[in-house]
């Protein structure tokens, strides 16, 4: 009896997420998304019809159904639960636009600041910062 009480308990926790997240979604910007990516990969076809390889259409297809799941994901998550750690992500991107201001290019990428005595990779403490911040969360 317990047993079936958890499962019930459980289903109608999991209904009211998937009713609230429907419910709370903006249908308009979704939709609009959905006609332009249509829309692009019907482009992608059209471009690329004559040469008879739907490489192009199913890469973007891919990152279509890429989109999607993310899209799924991130609108579950309550990004409220990040508001501790506002300053470290602040801090990380903030980091990250430095280097594409200042940084140095080395073999095509632009990963470094050159500080005379040494070269700094940012993206190495962002890494790190963000394996703890995940870490502590």
């Amino acid at each position: 009896m317990e047993i079936n009480k958890i499962i019930l308990l459980k289903q109608k926790k999991e209904e009211n997420i998937i009713k609230k997240l429907l419910i709370s979604s903006n249908w308009r910007l979704i939709i609009t998304s959905f006609i332009l990516s249509f829309v692009g990969i019907v482009m992608i076809w059209s471009a690329t019809f004559s040469t008879g390889s739907l490489t192009f259409v199913q890469k973007q297809l891919i990152a279509l159904i890429i989109g999607i799941l993310l899209l799924i994901i991130f609108s579950i998550i309550n990004y409220q639960l990040f508001q501790p750690y506002f300053w470290q992500y602040t801090f990380c991107i903030l980091l990250l636009i430095f280097v594409l201001i200042v940084g140095t290019t080395y073999r095509g990428t632009r990963a470094w600041i050159d500080l005379k005595f040494f070269t700094f990779q940012p993206s190495e403490i962002v890494k790190i910062i963000f394996i703890l911040v995940s870490w502590l969360f």
